[in-house]
């Protein structure tokens, strides 16, 4: 009886392949299968499925989302502000914890009370306009005023509520200041600088700020920002 054919792979009837050679053992034996030695092969198509999902994983490892989304200028239609629709790639990540929908800015509670919600310079500059223009001056004072420049107001004598009259009295420098940045931190020419720590909390200030030859005639060109329990508040607006 003569043998089966042998295979590269082995028959994948019976199992059984070609019989090695004595070298061939030998060299198996030290732990090597040789030059000319061919591995157990698996199916085309298991193959082809592996190498799809490594060069998926490698191509989506860290990857961002990249889509066309229109925008508002979020001061659009105001006094003294330009600027309308526009469109553009903008990158997407779903990680960062300043990215909150325009529409969940603040959490109702059940008594009509409102906790405003400002994880970038962006949305306190939402706050702040909304505050002028609903004339809020509590929630101006409690909420979007930090602890430092009310602290500064009770020391002179004055209720922290007088900032919003305070503010409102400069409010076309703060429109075009706005205006210049609109996306805050990530608006064009746009500046974020650290000036330390302050306060009885030691409290972490930073400065958003533009500059350039548009910002010539600008009554202010920044902003001090102070991060408080997770939300940036007002320090107050200046000109360098």
């Amino acid at each position: 009886m003569g043998r089966i054919p042998a295979r590269s792979c082995g028959d994948r009837r019976t199992g059984i392949g070609r019989e090695p050679s004595r070298a061939a053992l030998a060299r198996v034996r030290r732990g090597g299968l040789g030059a000319g030695a061919r591995r157990p092969c698996l199916p085309r198509s298991r193959v082809i499925a592996i190498c799809f999902l490594l060069v998926t994983a490698l191509a989506c490892a860290g990857c961002q989302e990249e889509r066309i989304v229109a925008y508002h200028h979020p001061f659009e239609g105001l006094p003294n502000v330009t600027g309308g629709l526009a469109t553009g790639p903008v990158r997407v990540n779903a990680m960062d914890p300043r990215i909150v929908p325009e529409d969940r800015l603040f959490i109702e509670h059940e008594d009509g009370s409102r906790t405003l919600i400002m994880r970038s310079g962006r949305h306190l500059m939402v706050h702040i306009y909304n505050a002028l223009a609903d004339d809020d001056a509590d929630i101006f004072a409690e909420q979007i005023l930090s602890s430092l420049t009310r602290a500064e107001y009770v020391e002179r004598g004055l209720d922290p509520r007088q900032a919003l009259a305070d503010l409102r009295a400069r409010q076309r420098d703060m429109l075009a200041l706005f205006n210049l940045m609109p996306e805050g931190e990530n608006s064009a020419g746009a500046m974020w600088t650290r000036l330390g720590r302050a306060g009885p909390d030691n409290l972490p200030v930073v400065r958003l700020s533009i500059s350039g030859p548009q910002t010539r005639d600008l009554g202010w060109n920044f902003m001090d920002m102070v991060m408080e329990k997770g939300n940036w508040r007002l320090r107050w607006f200046g000109r360098e």
